[in-house]
């Protein structure tokens, strides 16, 4: 039985790509097993998918608690052994990584018995986890050209799942029983965007005059409101009827999520997650998109009412340039899989 493993979590960021390249594995490998944390997201997206999961211990590091990070090298340790005995009772012939911290052990076990790894990185920036694993991978796949990926990186782009294409927006608008206004979604990422939920709410009674509001909240869920033309959810497992319904979004821009709004053709104001709170990907996603025409965005600390309403007032009014996404990008990637196999 021919194996691949693929590896990755956290957010919904670093699982997603790997759905996107589910279809496209099924033609060459006869079995697919994620590796993950068995507290994240990605247990609950593969058990959606009906995708075999496997779980070890995650080794995060900690931007705030500098201390807890002194207990990496064990943790990781205890990992990797976990990692690896899930590769020998398996024996795949390759190893996919989406990065993220829980893919590293991983990538360690894969690569100490020659089982080649291929990684990918969504963002601009490379992450910790893929800057660490570049000398146990084979390749490493970028999204943007400009990404710097050494020798053995390679430049092809992010998966995006077919099904984001298929969305049918009626079903939102019957779901709310929305009028004719535009449709405004607020999307915070999958673990949601207090900052954002919070302006939202407090300039909400200016923005259904002209806007239909859909706020998906994430865990952040604000204090219920009888504002007419104001919804909010916490999540949508439909997300691609939310993303077809929308005239305008205003996002994060986390890269898996910023990539499959622009492939849709939707207008997007981002809001992205400050350097800081994050490494500063997001503000070099949400820059790269920005300069390019594709976007506009507004920076988290200058967040308010006023500029709110302002930088959507632009953006109506602006023609933003059409992002044309490659939908051969899956193939691709798991040709560059196959190519290292052989």
């Amino acid at each position: 039985m021919k194996t691949i493993i693929v590896c990755g979590g956290g957010t919904a960021g670093h699982v997603m790509p790997i759905i996107a390249l589910i279809s496209e594995l099924k033609k060459h490998f006869d079995r697919i097993l994620f590796i993950g944390s068995e507290n994240g997201m990605e247990k609950n997206i593969c058990e959606k998918y009906l995708l075999p999961f496997r779980s070890i211990s995650p080794v995060k590091f900690s931007r705030k608690k500098f201390f807890q990070n002194l207990k990496i090298p064990f943790k990781l340790h205890t990992a990797i052994k976990q990692a690896g005995k899930i590769i020998d009772e398996t024996k795949p012939v390759a190893v996919f990584s989406k990065g993220g911290y829980v893919a590293l052990p991983t990538v360690i076990a894969a690569s100490r018995r020659k089982i080649p790894v291929i990684a990918h990185e969504c963002d601009m920036s490379l992450g910790l986890a893929n800057k660490v694993s570049m000398r146990y991978v084979n390749k490493l796949i970028t999204s943007f050209q400009e990404t710097q990926a050494g020798k053995k990186g390679i430049f092809i782009g992010t998966p995006i799942r077919e099904s984001i294409f298929c969305g049918n927006g009626n079903i939102v608008k019957e779901r709310f029983n929305l009028d004719n206004k535009p449709v405004l979604l607020v999307l915070g990422g999958s673990s949601g965007a207090k900052k954002i939920n919070d302006c939202i709410f407090e300039c909400a009674k200016e923005l259904v005059k002209e806007y239909n509001i859909i706020n998906i909240t994430g865990n952040n869920k604000m204090t219920e409101t009888d504002i007419k033309g104001y919804f909010q959810i916490q999540f949508a497992d439909d997300i691609e009827n939310y993303i077809d319904a929308a005239d305008t979004v205003i996002s994060r821009a986390g890269a898996s999520a910023a990539l499959e709004l622009l492939a849709c053709g939707k207008k997007v104001l981002f809001i992205p997650l400050p350097k800081g709170n994050s490494r500063g990907d997001q503000e070099l996603n949400a820059e790269y998109y920005t300069n390019k025409g594709y976007a506009m965005t507004l920076k988290q600390d200058l967040l308010n009412c006023e500029n709110l309403l302002g930088s959507l007032k632009k953006l109506k009014e602006t023609k933003p340039n059409k992002y044309d996404y490659d939908k051969i990008i899956p193939e691709k990637i798991v040709e560059c899989i196959i190519s290292e196999i052989e």
